[in-house]
């Protein structure tokens, strides 16, 4: 081959170690753990003369002598290194091509003169707002999306930091939610001087689907650029300059608040209120310390595990996990002046009361078994909670309810300090547990099938009973 020929990033395939590519870097970012500590490995996005992407990963061995020659926007020359192929366990890539590049030490890096126009200095593949609920069940692919800032909240929690906002193109809304170091990234960028409303490009966002809601949040490689010089901004500008059109995108009167309601009204909602969200102002009796207050979950897909033969076992990935993640589940009575009900707070909604995470109380303690006293201690207190009612609460009057927010005290909904317990994940703490799935393992513990007739070991447990059923058996 001569060594001034370059290959395409279309030509790539696995077996073959001389290939010599002339590459933009146009992405690059680094992982991390659940804890927070930053991977010395770090990843990069790589584009060709003929607009074709792919990723890099560079380990951790040799990171430091790569890093030195790379920087994001130049063009190189990059040969000696090894094509992969992506395995059908990895998760949130954020391109469709099912290849990889890995290098090493052996890997040579040369800086190029910039004379490639072709080569952009960033490429967006754009997922149509109509098609982001088709992929909101999936952890394969992250997305690019383009959308009008229509409405924007950031919010300090108690060991977070959230922005939420809801985007659109006109025909449709969707949620979005930042966490942590890059929420606070955002609302930098947000507080210059900008055009209004503010057009954003979330670039390798994760789309996931939180309580039947589907949602955009931050990870790793996830990127933000406000009002950027792009086509697709340039042509949602134009449209927000006719007044129909604007009209339409930015009204915000469609957006209903959920309502403040009593125990007693809550108990008695019709079948239109199916899947709404309501507030309530309950003092907790207490924590129901007869069952378990956490479940481990795996840390690559987050459903989850099932202790097998001694091992931790997740069946979605599948694989073995040496050290699952632990996510609270409390049981707690409730009730004020017109009754009492049954609710369950998961694992966001606990540790925004105490501040601390199930594995740190877990290491304070040395004992998994034992309830935990600052547990009970959320007992006799009160709080402004927000539920969604399904479909089992109405038709069947099932009142144990799911929290999806809550605060301390009593507060109005209009007040906007309520934490949302969004799906997510990540940057590095946010973390998107299924619904779907945390409920069947709620089930699996907590019910037995038995000649066609469920028997529940808790009380508790006889909330989704009839809705879920038929997974059961």
């Amino acid at each position: 081959m001569s060594s001034n020929k370059f290959d395409t990033i279309a030509s790539l395939r696995p077996g073959r170690y001389d290939y010599k590519i002339k590459v933009r870097v146009i992405k690059k970012w680094r992982g991390c753990t659940r804890t927070g500590e930053v991977f010395k490995g770090f990843n990069i996005i790589l584009i060709d003369k003929m607009k074709n992407r792919i990723h890099a990963f560079i380990p951790g061995l040799c990171s430091e002598e790569v890093e030195e020659k790379i920087t994001v926007g130049n063009v190189h020359s990059i040969k000696n290194f090894t094509v992969q192929q992506y395995k059908p366990t990895d998760i949130f890539r954020c391109l469709r091509n099912d290849k990889q590049l890995i290098l090493s030490r052996d890997t040579q890096v040369e800086d190029m003169e910039d004379n490639e126009a072709s080569m952009p200095k960033f490429f967006f593949d754009f997922v149509d707002h109509s098609e982001i609920n088709s992929l909101s069940n999936q952890k394969t692919y992250l997305a690019d999306v383009v959308g009008i800032i229509k409405t924007k909240n950031f919010r300090e929690l108690r060991n977070q930091k959230q922005t939420k906002m809801t985007i659109t193109d006109g025909s449709s809304n969707i949620n979005v939610t930042f966490w942590d170091d890059f929420a606070v990234q955002f609302e930098n960028g947000m507080n210059e001087q900008l055009e209004k409303p503010v057009i954003i490009i979330i670039s390798a966002g994760k789309i996931g689907n939180w309580n039947g809601e589907v949602e955009i949040s931050n990870v790793a490689p996830t990127t933000i650029y406000l009002n950027y010089n792009h086509h697709s901004v340039i042509h949602l500008r134009k449209r927000l300059s006719l007044p129909q059109f604007a009209e339409i995108a930015l009204n915000k009167s469609e957006i209903k608040r959920p309502e403040l309601l009593t125990v007693d009204a809550i108990t008695k909602l019709s079948k239109e209120c199916i899947d709404a969200k309501v507030f309530t102002h309950v003092t907790f009796k207490y924590v129901d310390d007869r069952g378990k207050w956490f479940y481990n979950t795996c840390t690559t897909c987050d459903h989850p595990t099932e202790f097998i033969e001694g091992l931790h076992v997740c069946k979605h990935c599948p694989r073995t996990v040496p050290h699952p993640e632990k996510r609270y589940t409390l049981n707690v009575v409730a009730y004020d002046a017109t009754g009492t009900m049954d609710i369950i707070l998961g694992d966001r909604e606990v540790r925004t009361l105490i501040g601390k995470r199930a594995r740190d109380i877990i290491n304070e303690q040395n004992k998994k078994e034992h309830f935990p006293p600052c547990l009970k201690l959320i007992g006799k207190k009160d709080y402004t909670v927000q539920l969604r009612i399904k479909e089992v609460n109405v038709v069947h009057h099932y009142q144990l309810y799911l929290a999806t927010n809550i605060c301390n005290g009593f507060v109005q909904p209009g007040d906007q300090i309520i934490q949302t317990s969004c799906d997510i994940q990540p940057s590095t703490s946010q973390v998107q547990v299924s619904y779907f799935s945390v409920t069947t393992w709620f089930f699996s513990k907590w019910l037995h099938v038995q000649g066609g007739e469920i028997i529940c070991y808790y009380p508790l447990a006889s909330l989704f009973c009839a809705s879920f059923i038929g997974f059961l058996v």
